[in-house]
């Protein structure tokens, strides 16, 4: 009852913290706040994925949801609206982030327990929160709120993928935790394949059963994987078939050019501090992972040389793609669309939690022998002074990320501009870079192209308003636009609507109406007749939606199937299972 009530401060201290620094200004908060504050508003309306958000851009509105995962957005606009009511966007949002962090903690003591004691499991449990990468490289510094959502599923799925391939169980946990992931952060998910398929080939190459048994297994794998990729595809069908109406491609640049950011190239680093933090982290997890196959590799137990596997391939497959020795992957393979070879970091931090158990387990053991002491004390001495050298990188940054409590919060309506129409974003750079931009850093020339996104939405609305008798654009619900014109005669308007080919018009009076998109400027435009109009634009449901909505809803009703008929076989036969091992 103690250690609960322990817990129970310890967590609502965490949260509280957050809730008081507010959402750390680190290199995604100019996307995130603006994201959440209009996604929560449009959840909260009733439209439960809300996919196109009228409040970003000044007023021109963004289709960032078609694309942009939506579960961190679900869970912060759950858990942070009921932890923090009535707070600030900045305060529930940061809130919200102290959520995920304690989730992927539960998650981890969950999966850990299969071969830990409940003491260090929640030891491990802690590292694996706090590792400096983790927290305070992706939540102050870089405020990647997808990755710190992927770091919840990661352990359940190797956890599922274990308890799969050795006892024929875990298949709706492995669907289900592989659904969260692709729905938290689609870059972790394409690495999580790589990584899975590793473990599962190391897994299946080990068990002592008979090929054809060994091909049973990875057909398991492969089911209950795909059915994951169903669950989610309500997200990931939509986001991929609509991927070339908007503009990709300006993401790939040279600092999002992975070639550029791996280690022993010999060439400049992009991001000294980012890379003083890869590289201890490589140095960590050589040091850990070494020091496990030494401490498991002697003892002929099954179980032990699961955990060693589970340490072994997710952190060497980490430290792998971040050298130079994963050239032609970055250069050929799809994992090049992940841009970042540090983003497979988080499956290195996954292998320095367990390591860090299997120190914890020898440290306070009673039989450990003077070799092995001598091992487990320089290991640990190093691993505390690698993750002093991470904080040190971060250091710096980290105080600039956190605001002053008199301006947390602040910001812009922005998104992303990856997800315009191509001909409207092509126009604002030509405009922005026929500037005088010498001496200017990045983040500068992107205050410059905002200025421009803002300067050109008072045009459009300015010119709308001088050809009109009286013009308003008013958001409603589920994404909906209300627009009120009068005209003195025939137009062709163009609207403050960046271009989406899946808008349909509802005219009260019956009419038909078709809108356009400007190829050269890459705005909707509508022709109308003389007189009074109050039309509603809503976004289409396109077929990828349908289908993919279909397929998810078909999956999860099956998966639901399948978990109450195996209820019903449980109650009908019986079950008993013995002994210490937690089993999913």
């Amino acid at each position: 009852m103690r250690a609960l009530s322990f817990l129970l401060i310890g967590v609502l201290a965490f949260l509280a913290m957050h809730a008081v620094l507010g959402t750390p200004h680190g290199h995604s908060y100019i996307h995130n706040l603006p994201w959440y504050d209009s996604f929560r508003n449009a959840f909260w309306q009733g439209d439960l994925y809300p996919r196109f958000l009228p409040d970003l851009w000044y007023g021109f509105g963004g289709y960032d949801f078609y694309f942009y995962a939506p579960l961190p957005f679900w869970l912060i606009a759950l858990l942070g609206e009921v932890s923090c009511p009535g707070c600030s966007t900045n305060q529930v949002f940061a809130v919200g982030g102290g959520w995920l962090v304690l989730l992927s903690g539960v998650s981890f003591f969950v999966a850990a327990r299969h071969f830990f004691q409940a003491r260090i499991a929640a030891a491990g449990s802690l590292v694996y929160m706090f590792l400096p990468y983790h927290y305070a490289f992706d939540w102050y510094v870089r405020q990647a709120v997808g990755e710190l959502a992927a770091y919840i599923f990661l352990p359940l799925l190797l956890l599922a993928a274990h308890t799969l391939l050795t006892q024929r169980k875990g298949g709706r946990l492995f669907a289900l935790a592989f659904a969260g992931l692709v729905l938290s952060h689609l870059p972790s998910a394409l690495i999580a394949i790589h990584v899975l398929a590793l473990y599962v080939l190391c897994a299946t190459w080990k068990a002592e059963v008979t090929l054809a048994d060994k091909a049973k297994q990875l057909g398991r794998v492969a089911v209950w994987g795909g059915f994951g990729l169903c669950l989610s595809s309500l997200y990931w069908v939509p986001a991929l078939a609509h991927l070339d109406e908007v503009s990709p491609a300006r993401l790939y640049n040279a600092y999002a050019d992975p070639v550029n950011w791996l280690l022993l190239d010999g060439r400049a680093e992009p991001d000294p501090t980012a890379m003083q933090v890869v590289k201890s982290v490589v140095l960590s997890v050589l040091t850990l992972v070494l020091t496990s196959w030494y401490l498991l590799r002697p003892q002929a137990d099954k179980q032990k040389d699961s955990l060693l596997l589970w340490i072994l391939v997710p952190g060497l497959f980490s430290l792998f793609l971040v050298s130079v020795l994963a050239l032609p992957i970055w250069q050929y393979w799809i994992l090049k669309t992940v841009q970042f070879p540090w983003r497979t970091l988080i499956f290195a931090d996954l292998s320095l939690a367990l390591a860090s158990m299997v120190l914890l387990r020898h440290l306070i053991g009673q039989d450990l022998r003077p070799r092995s002491a001598l091992t487990v004390g320089l290991s640990t001495a190093s691993l505390l002074i690698l993750c002093a050298s991470q904080v040190l990188a971060t250091g710096q940054a980290i105080p600039r990320s956190v605001q002053n409590l008199e301006r947390a919060g602040q910001f812009e309506p922005l998104g992303a501009i990856e997800y315009f129409h191509p001909a409207f974003i092509g126009e604002i750079l030509t405009t922005v870079r026929g500037q005088d931009l010498s001496g200017l850093t990045n983040d500068q020339i992107k205050e410059k192209i905002f200025a421009e996104i803002k300067r050109t939405y008072a045009e459009v609305t300015q010119t709308l308003e001088t050809q009109t008798t009286h013009a308003a654009v008013i958001p409603s619900s589920h994404g909906k636009l209300t627009l009120q014109l009068h005209l003195d005669q025939a137009k062709t308007l163009t609207l403050p609507l960046t271009g989406w080919a899946h808008w349909q018009v509802s005219d009260p009076t019956g009419a038909s109406h078709q809108l356009n998109i400007d190829p050269e400027r890459g705005l909707l435009s509508i022709s109308l007749s003389e007189g009074v109009h109050n039309l509603v634009l809503s976004p289409q449901t396109t077929p990828p939606q349908v289908f993919g909505s279909t397929l998810s809803l078909f999956a999860w009703l099956l998966l639901l199937g399948t978990y109450l008929y195996g209820r019903r076989a449980h109650f009908r036969f019986g079950s008993r299972h013995t002994g210490a091992t937690l089993h999913v």
